[in-house]
């Protein structure tokens, strides 16, 4: 079934989905010094993602961004609680903006919907932007919550006019409804995995670290840490059966060595499977030592095995 969940009705108020835009003829050139995503060469339409770091290689800012125009870039992200990543974006553009011709402006205050599709339209490049009279429009990949999906910015009349162009029917759906598509996916989420003291390459971010793109804060890390073949922790996908003993771990729950009981990491994110009784998946940052297809570990009560791990090669 393809969802919508739309700014008017709270849905997405849940997730504070943010955008940041940053402008001028030298805005290509400091986001591609400045962040770990390969802007030297994206072109009008593209989109990718990235981060900012700090010198130690830990997340100040994840966000997906797109080339608007020739010299216009948007990064969308969860500003999370309190606008906490919103305010630590903007915090740490300003901090490094100096003699650079550009300026940014927080772009939030448009009216917004998602559009979650069981499938992209044929033809469709997976992650692109296009615009439609007033309406900003970015697809993205499945990569986020296991299924393409669409922000699209702008008037609620023309949002509602262009969804018909789709020629399909939405559901309107609640954000806790996402929850174990991007789970299942293995992606991270602001305040859930994504934390200020989280290295990219071991909550899931793998894909937002551009190789060979050149000198960014934070870069001697991540490469000394790719060179030695993986991070001390991984993110890791458990799935755990339904039973009336042993209930869904919240998020915080310690994740154990089954033979040990030696604590390897804590549950970050966990949704219900399906339907009543269908069981629960969850994310967890785990010790690379047990981080691996099969592993059996405790949690909640009951032994589960990891589904999978997020790559970081």
């Amino acid at each position: 079934m393809n969802l919508r969940l739309d700014s008017e009705n709270g849905d997405l108020e849940t997730c504070l989905w943010s955008r940041v835009r940053v402008t001028g003829p030298d805005a290509r050139d400091y986001l591609h010094r400045m962040t770990t995503a390969q802007v030297k060469h994206l072109r009008p339409g593209q989109i990718t993602s990235g981060c900012f770091l700090t010198a130690q290689g830990k997340v100040r800012a994840a966000f997906s961004l797109a080339c608007t125009e020739a010299n216009t870039f948007t990064l969308e992200l969860d500003a999370g609680r309190d606008e906490a990543w919103k305010k630590a974006l903007l915090e740490v553009i300003e901090q490094f903006h100096f003699a650079e011709a550009f300026e940014t402006v927080d772009a939030s205050s448009s009216g917004l919907s998602w559009f979650f599709l069981t499938e992209s339209p044929e033809g469709a490049q997976a992650s692109r932007f296009e615009s439609f009279g007033n309406l900003e429009i970015y697809h993205h990949d499945s990569g986020t919550w296991g299924r393409p999906w669409i922000s699209v910015w702008g008037p609620r009349a023309e949002r509602d006019a262009w969804a018909k162009t789709l020629d399909t029917e939405f559901r309107s759906a609640k954000f806790s409804e996402l929850q174990a598509g991007r789970i299942q996916a293995l992606a991270p989420w602001a305040d859930h995995e994504v934390l200020a003291d989280a290295n990219p390459l071991e909550i899931g971010l793998r894909a937002a670290i551009a190789d060979n793109k050149g000198c960014y804060p934070g870069q001697e890390v991540i490469e000394k840490i790719v060179a030695l073949g993986s991070p001390a922790r991984r993110l890791v996908l458990l799935q755990g059966a339904p039973a009336a003993s042993a209930p869904a771990p919240a998020p915080g729950a310690p994740v154990q060595d089954s033979a040990s009981g030696t604590e390897l990491g804590q549950i970050t994110s966990v949704a219900p499977l399906g339907g009543s009784g269908a069981g629960w998946v969850a994310l967890a940052v785990l010790r690379k030592t047990h981080a691996r297809p099969g592993q059996a570990v405790h949690v909640a009560g009951s032994e589960v095995a990891v589904q999978a791990v997020a790559a970081y090669e």
